[in-house]
């Protein structure tokens, strides 16, 4: 007993426990009472057979139970329990459901407890974490399907790009001035068209593609409309390109107001497009379109303060812009216009004065000029800037002898004295004039 006492350890309860009692071979039972009833006392079921006897199932020993008993049994004092206390607190827990102190508190085991105290929401969890990690797995294979098309969508905005720019910059020019080619550039310039339309639909937020595509809009509406040898005369059409192109910029503008070269080309824009506006008679259209220009070759110029081509590029829209109060009876404002425009060309000329440009600016701005001058009755004011403008055009002619535009310049010059030795009535004048033009 002693031996067994201090060096034999005990089995495990759940080992020795006896399932049922034991009936007499002649079917009586142990004890003299009646037969066993089966009793549910918490986290074990037993068959009780007598007040002093109760059989337990095993499977319900193993686990808590069974560290319970062996830690109560322990041959170390210091491992056995404290009290009766911890003893009894130990069962309790147990029956509650919680962690004993008999058992090492691994994670394993803290979680089984905890599963088998909260079932219903431990599965209520697993099954929304299931749904999580299918509504993820759906999200992650549209993500992938989502940036395959995008991979795709992307590859054919690029061929179509490429295609409807070497159509406008490279094709086009090779055969824009070949005899008889006009059918061939209404094709290029009708599938050019068509490839920029389907480009415009996918274009999106991104500046640097609206911006490329405005430009090829504006080339389009040059070709269509332009009014040079080379365009095809449509200039309906061409406004309706260069609408496109304008609603393009405007957009590329509003993200970046401050970026000047985004409110350049936008300028530009309102440029071209009122100079074909006012070629076609629409007259109060060209006129809002100069305005809106105007606004912008201001800005420019004020915020380039030593940018020739801005003071230039502003001067000549002003030139340009003048030629309609001056042909619709509205002097005054033509000649406001002219003369803010004759400040900047004399300006720029006086501080670099073999520049051709300037030379060229300020001639056009003086056959303009001439008319509002002479319809106010400043004859020798229109006459004196006219003879300055025949020199400075005949020096441009010595200059670039092979560029028929200059040498136009001088007739035309001459020609408009001519008219205004008419309006005059100066029939001396006049036949001198018109001698030099003939």
């Amino acid at each position: 007993i002693l031996k067994a006492v201090t060096d034999i350890d005990p089995p495990l309860p759940s080992s020795v426990a006896q399932t049922e009692t034991e009936p007499r071979a002649n079917g009586g039972w142990r004890s003299n009472e009646d037969r066993p009833t089966e009793r549910q006392t918490g986290a074990a079921r037993g068959i009780v057979t007598s007040p002093r006897t109760v059989g337990i199932k095993p499977q319900y020993l193993r686990g808590d139970l069974d560290n319970i008993v062996l830690k109560a049994l322990k041959k170390e004092p210091e491992r056995r329990y404290l009290s009766a206390e911890s003893f009894a607190e130990d069962i309790r827990r147990h029956l509650a459901g919680l962690p004993v102190t008999a058992r090492p508190d691994t994670f394993s085991y803290r979680a089984e407890k905890f599963v088998k105290r909260n079932s219903i929401s431990v599965v209520a969890a697993g099954l929304i974490s299931l749904a999580l990690v299918g509504g993820v797995g759906a999200t992650l294979w549209q993500a992938r399907v989502a940036r395959a098309e995008r991979v795709r969508a992307e590859k054919r905005f690029n061929d179509v790009r490429k295609l409807a720019n070497s159509y406008l910059f490279d094709v086009y020019p090779e055969i824009e001035n070949l005899e008889g080619s006009l059918k061939a550039r209404e094709t290029i310039l009708k599938s050019a068209l068509e490839y920029l339309d389907s480009l415009s639909t996918e274009v999106g937020t991104d500046l640097e593609l609206q911006s490329e595509l405005a430009t090829a809009y504006e080339k389009v509406g040059d070709v269509q409309g332009a009014l040079n040898n080379s365009s095809l005369g449509n200039i309906k059409a061409g406004l309706e390109s260069y609408d496109k192109a304008r609603r393009l910029r405007e957009a590329v503008y509003t993200a970046d107001p401050a970026n000047l070269e985004t409110k350049e080309k936008l300028a530009n824009n309102y440029y071209t497009t009122a100079r074909t506006l006012w070629n076609n008679s629409q007259t109060k259209d060209a006129e809002e379109a100069f305005e809106r220009g105007l606004k912008l070759r201001r800005e420019l110029a004020a915020a380039q303060p030593d940018s020739v081509e801005a003071k230039n590029r502003l001067a000549v829209l002003l030139v340009d812009y003048g030629a309609i109060p001056a042909f619709n009876f509205q002097a005054e404002k033509g000649l406001v216009l002219y003369n803010e425009a004759y400040s900047i060309i004399s300006d720029l000329r006086a501080k670099d004065p073999e520049n051709p440009d300037f030379k060229k600016s300020q001639t056009r701005m003086i056959r303009s000029m001439s008319k509002v001058k002479t319809t106010l009755g400043d004859y020798d004011g229109a006459f004196r800037d006219l003879y300055y403008a025949v020199d400075v055009s005949k020096e441009l002619a010595l200059q670039f002898p092979k560029d028929f535009r200059v040498q136009r310049s001088v007739w035309l010059t001459e020609s408009i004295i001519c008219e205004a030795y008419i309006d005059k009535a100066d029939r001396q004048k006049v036949v001198d004039a018109c001698k030099k033009i003939i």
